[in-house]
């Protein structure tokens, strides 16, 4: 089952949803106990549809686990994609009175400001849940949308340019993983993924990644270089300066080869 769990997320994170909620689907009905994937299941269902199904879903995650702010999360985004937007709005304002910093509340949130055309609002809602989460592409669409009708388009057309910018680095990212099955011995083609993992805010991704470059070339220098980078960013102080030495040792066998 935990192929199927890992092999979803690659395709969530590359937008083919589709296939995700398909393999969702299957680990559910091989662990019906297991809550986490039954919540990425449902979490699937409401991109893809139908909503009602999604309902059904999180409803057993409820009769489980109570009213957890995921179970309250996917009951909001279920009634606004049913178009009952103000049941939705009191079960997110519910959230987060309890949940002020949860980031996918906040850009839920903002959703339903734009649908309610509250656009002041839900722009503060969205610029609010961007300080947590930069990367967040729906985050970026919908606050490109509230500018826009509030009058604002060059700032809007920023967002736009970022929205772009995600869009971007995920098709690349799809062609790299599409590049790393067919050639996986391929350490380079893991670094260039990485840093695209990391440009998006996906930093443990980002580290896997490196990880197994660094298993297939120990000594790959981008690798090591981009580790170190990463691990002082996080202060992890001796494992940055590890990595870098391999780097620079790495450089310098490269320059003086031995005879």
């Amino acid at each position: 089952m935990q192929g199927l769990l890992s092999r979803a997320y690659v395709y969530e994170r590359l937008l083919y949803f589709g296939e995700a909620t398909d393999d969702y689907h299957r680990a559910v009905a091989l662990a019906p106990d297991n809550d986490a994937a039954r919540l990425r299941f449902a979490e699937s269902l409401l991109i893809v549809g139908p909503p009602s199904e999604a309902v059904a879903q999180i409803e057993t995650l409820r009769s489980r686990n109570g009213d957890s702010p995921a179970v309250l999360l996917g009951l909001a985004k279920s009634r606004r994609q049913l178009g009952q937007t103000e049941k939705a709005k009191q079960l997110l304002d519910a959230l987060l009175k309890d949940q002020p910093r949860d980031a996918a509340a906040l850009v839920e949130r903002g959703k339903v400001a734009v649908e309610q055309e509250q656009f002041e609002q839900a722009e503060s809602f969205l610029r609010r849940a961007l300080e947590l989460t930069p990367h967040d592409r729906e985050a970026h669409h919908q606050l490109s949308v509230a500018l826009r009708h509030e009058g604002r388009g060059r700032e809007a057309a920023k967002e736009i340019a970022r929205v772009q910018e995600i869009d971007n680095d995920l098709r690349r990212l799809d062609r790299i993983t599409k590049t790393v099955l067919r050639a996986p011995g391929d350490p380079a083609l893991r670094c260039e993924g990485a840093l695209l993992f990391f440009r998006n805010g996906e930093a443990h991704e980002g580290v896997r990644w490196l990880t197994f470059a660094l298993r297939l070339d120990p000594r790959c220098v981008a690798a090591n270089r981009a580790l170190a980078e990463r691990y002082r960013k996080t202060g992890q102080t001796e494992l940055a300066d590890q990595h870098e030495r391999e780097a620079h040792d790495a450089e310098t066998d490269s320059r003086n080869p031995r005879q």
